[in-house]
């Protein structure tokens, strides 16, 4: 071969060089862009996915402080009735005695309760 076909050769192979890493460059510079814009979008949903699970925790939250006063309603409820359930007995042994004393004034002594 002579000197010039392998300068030309040189260049050429150094033309292709060059024009393969200015494509690897531009691709990587597209991967690099494309990797930030679904990092954005990436973080906008995990940002709306918190603000939802911080909704929830905070109805979660108020729920859980409904359900405990409730409970504390519910309480006292209970111990109304044992009261009124006791008032009930006290006043139906007050009535027996008042029935006996009177079946005993008019001598009807016989009919027991």
């Amino acid at each position: 071969m002579s000197r010039c076909s392998r300068m030309d050769e040189t260049v050429l192979k150094k033309m292709v060089s060059r024009n393969v890493a200015v494509t690897l460059g531009i691709i990587c510079i597209v991967l690099v862009a494309g990797l930030g814009v679904a990092l954005a979008f990436y973080a906008s949903i995990v940002s709306d996915k918190d603000n939802a699970i911080a909704s929830k925790d905070n109805q979660i939250a108020s729920l859980n402080l409904q359900n405990s006063e409730l409970y504390d309603s519910l309480a006292e409820s209970e111990s109304a009735v044992r009261h009124l359930n006791e008032s009930i007995a006290d006043w139906e042994s007050i009535d027996r005695m008042q029935i006996t004393i009177v079946f005993g004034w008019l001598g009807w002594s016989w009919i027991k309760f």
